[in-house]
């Protein structure tokens, strides 16, 4: 996120809901140059193995117009996850409490 009173926002919804987040760093001389690209505006793919989930903020950073206010939440890692009901993944929600606790607390 670009704004502190949102992350406080979601820092403490996530207390409520146990679904943890961490605040990710958005700086542009670490990664922007990772996204460049010889034949489109961005790339949505970072040339290097490392900071996929930084990668992919900075990608929507770039679609968002200097909005002073937003956030991404990388839930792909945790989307889906083992269940005692049956034998494949399922989903998890998670996120989906975090950020109903999120409006809760702002409204």
């Amino acid at each position: 996120s670009n704004n502190d009173s949102l992350v406080e926002g979601l820092y403490k919804a996530a207390e409520q809901t146990n679904e943890k987040v961490w605040r990710m760093p958005l700086w542009d001389e670490d990664y922007k140059d990772m996204m460049r690209s010889d034949v489109a505006d961005i790339m949505n793919l970072s040339v290097a193995p490392v900071a996929g989930a930084i990668t992919a903020a900075k990608f929507l950073e770039f679609f968002i117009d200097e909005h002073p206010n937003w956030a991404h939440l990388d839930i792909a890692g945790v989307a889906f996850g083992s269940t005692e009901y049956g034998k494949m993944k399922s989903a998890t929600a998670y996120g989906v409490r975090l950020l109903t606790e999120y409006i809760l607390n702002e409204s």
